[in-house]
């Protein structure tokens, strides 16, 4: 009879610590939800107000923005009340075991306060402030490689068109083993992309930019070997003409270009597309510019039927 009066005891006990430990963490994580909730509603408000999203685009004071606010809050509201249950799980046991510690020793527990605040300090100031930079290091890794994964599908048309695929996985890699680049490629690499490890001189990317009418960029950006969000340095022409600056490089036979002097003046247009003439390469262009038909001697109409014909550039009307 005693014996199962034990296992019964044992097994309230038992039944009571599991829910005590289920109600702890779903309050916990309760908690942290709504407090995610509330602190991310007052970021957007802010990042959104007086066009601040705007602002940090245009500057480096933020990194990734977008991802801090979508990930970084969530980890901050965890990781935040976790620590605060820790500290208030320890004032709890001070309070209730302090009673039977003065009882046995006064000075034990001066020892202890003592040894406590002594050990925290110390803990703080060597290990704490080289942790705070690791941990916001760590964070902006994460935030680049995951920011490098999305602009992959961002750009997957001109990755695939290009066979970029072995430079992506290298630059992925290398993010990943937290040499974080993502966007911030340097300029030279801009030019070479995507061919891994070939030798090009600095004066034949010079050359190459000057061709493209780009040879003030390297001044403007530190160089060749400038690490940059090109994205935002540059205006859309001068990728524009950067992209024309690769083909030249390249030197394929045919080249496709979609709209690639949409943002282009006449001036700069004819000068790219007398460059293209110059390497025999011929391109294949998919524009709504009439200027472009000089520099190309048939034209593809594709018909509202299904169907196409082909007429020369020389004797094309352009309808608009």
């Amino acid at each position: 009879m005693k014996t199962n009066a034990g296992q019964s005891e044992q097994a309230w006990a038992y039944s009571l610590s599991c829910s005590y430990k289920q109600d702890y963490y779903f309050l916990q994580e309760t908690l942290a939800l709504r407090w995610r909730k509330w602190l991310t509603d007052q970021f957007m408000r802010r990042y959104f107000h007086e066009r601040a999203f705007y602002q940090l685009g245009q500057g480096k004071v933020i990194d990734n923005p977008d991802q801090r606010i979508a990930e970084d809050i969530n980890t901050f509201t965890g990781q935040s009340l976790f620590f605060a249950t820790v500290v208030v799980g320890s004032v709890i046991q001070i309070i209730a075991f302090g009673g039977v510690l003065w009882s046995i020793s006064p000075n034990l527990i001066y020892f202890l306060i003592g040894y406590s605040a002594f050990s925290s300090w110390f803990t703080a100031a060597v290990f704490g402030k080289p942790l705070i930079g690791l941990n916001f290091l760590q964070l902006q890794r994460e935030a680049d490689f995951r920011f490098g994964l999305v602009r992959v599908r961002e750009y997957a048309e001109p990755i695939a068109f290009y066979d970029g695929e072995v430079r992506e996985i290298s630059l992925l890699q290398r993010m990943f083993s937290f040499v974080f680049n993502n966007q911030k490629r340097v300029l030279r690499c801009q030019l070479t992309y995507p061919h891994v490890g070939k030798t090009i001189s600095d004066e034949e990317i010079l050359h190459y930019l000057d061709l493209v009418n780009l040879s003030s960029l390297t001044t403007r950006c530190g160089g060749l070997g400038g690490e940059l969000d090109w994205t935002k340095v540059l205006s859309i022409g001068e990728q524009q003409r950067l992209s024309f600056a690769r083909a030249l490089l390249t030197k394929p036979r045919y080249l496709l270009l979609d709209e690639s002097t949409s943002a282009l003046d006449a001036a700069n247009e004819s000068r790219l597309y007398a460059q293209l003439s110059g390497l025999d390469i011929t391109p294949i262009s998919v524009s709504h510019r009439q200027a472009l038909l000089q520099h190309h001697h048939e034209v593809l109409v594709i018909l509202g039927d299904s169907g196409w014909r082909m007429e020369q550039a020389s004797e094309f009307k352009w309808d608009g």
